[in-house]
């Protein structure tokens, strides 16, 4: 018994990628199509039906499907998103999965969240003319 593919799902397609590949790629009508790299495992490049295109690595982590987007062509040339792509495998290889990272660098607390903890937990502890200042530095320079 063969698996259905998925409603909507992206439509994938493998062969080298190159600079004149990626320039001579065209807007799909349906979905976003995305071509695989026969180099770098699940290293890849997406192009919406806007014709916006973008650099991906697909990769599972704890059972999980994932895909990060490396960045957008031409901002990223070919050569850059393999190396970046590549350099992300390794680190996938040794047990890190990147997006979790993202989401976890995203998710650490501000400047301003920190100066309110410290603003909460200290500043009351200093004299009114150090509050004062302390409070009037955080305005003017943070």
């Amino acid at each position: 018994m063969t698996a259905k593919p998925r409603q909507n799902a992206d439509t994938t397609r493998t062969q080298r990628i190159s600079d004149r590949f990626v320039k001579s790629l065209e807007a799909p009508d349906k979905p976003n199509q995305i071509h695989y790299d026969t180099e770098v495992k699940g290293f890849g490049i997406r192009i919406t039906r806007a014709g916006q295109k973008s650099f991906v690595l697909n990769y599972y982590s704890k059972g999980r499907e994932r895909r990060i987007t490396i960045g957008p062509f031409p901002e990223w040339s070919v050569t850059a998103a393999r190396i970046r792509a590549s350099e992300l495998r390794r680190s996938i290889d040794s047990g890190v999965d990147p997006l979790e990272q993202r989401e976890e660098d995203r998710s650490a607390p501000t400047v301003r969240e920190m100066f309110e903890r410290y603003d909460r937990d200290y500043v009351p502890k200093l004299s009114n003319m150090g509050q004062r200042d302390v409070r009037r530095y955080f305005k003017e320079w943070i």
